[in-house]
């Protein structure tokens, strides 16, 4: 998938910015993030790539790269299987949820739940130096049933610890059979259809961290939102 063409302002002082370019091979990686899956793998014991990724998401608290090294990996090839939910036919529909909207019969979580786990982290350079960060998570309801969309805005000027300004959930679908990682793709795309047709958010410009989707799949669902002809627009 092409990437937009854009200018992002890191917060070291030392590295003035980053070009994030169509060919991906270009994109600044060293294979790690700043709490890399590697370094936490040895809680799990083994078990499925799969596995290790859900068990890493679970504990995982995102943090603000300070220079390009430090971005998560971007390897188009490492696109999650559970993308085949976006064309499923008859697939649960997601819901956007208004600011404080109730539901009868629905308890909707004001906080994060206890089980809930880091998907992604996202970055909009929305002019030189204002940008608008948010980290995603997802978790349950006490009675289980529905899987819920937690948008937690992260403070940019605060680098050296993640300090969340807002937390709010934003979506959610009925948990059903839907695996973990289908129900977070489907919720992402719900959220960001949503703040594209009412808003006209544009794209974001970067993955800043990864947690249970990897970067390909999280650039992936932002593709079925923003079509490769909003991006050639937006580079105009």
């Amino acid at each position: 998938m092409k990437k937009p063409a854009v200018v992002i302002q890191f917060r070291d002082g030392l590295v003035s910015s980053v070009k994030a370019v169509a060919d991906s091979s270009q994109v600044p990686s060293t294979g790690a993030s700043v709490q890399s899956l590697e370094d936490q793998t040895h809680e799990v014991g083994g078990g499925s790539a799969e596995g290790q990724r859900r068990n890493t998401a679970r504990t995982k608290q995102p943090t603000l790269p300070l220079h390009p090294s430090q971005l998560p990996p971007s390897e188009e090839d490492s696109v999650d299987a559970c993308l085949a939910i976006l064309e499923t036919p008859g697939k649960p529909v997601a819901r956007y949820l208004q600011h404080d909207e109730e539901i009868p019969g629905i308890r909707i979580p004001k906080r994060s739940p206890k089980d809930s786990s880091f998907i992604a982290m996202v970055e909009w350079a929305l002019r030189p130096g204002d940008s608008r960060v948010e980290a995603y998570f997802i978790g349950t309801n006490k009675r289980g049933k529905y899987w819920f969309l937690i948008q937690r805005t992260v403070d940019d000027l605060e680098p050296y610890t993640t300090r969340y300004l807002s937390t709010k959930t934003i979506a959610m679908v009925e948990k059903g059979r839907l695996e973990i990682e289908e129900a977070a793709v489907l919720l992402l795309e719900c959220a960001w259809q949503f703040e594209k047709d009412m808003w006209e958010m544009p794209c974001f410009d970067m993955v800043t961290d990864d947690g249970l989707l990897d970067v390909g799949s999280v650039w992936e669902v932002a593709e079925r939102v923003w079509p490769e002809e909003d991006h050639d627009e937006s580079d105009n």
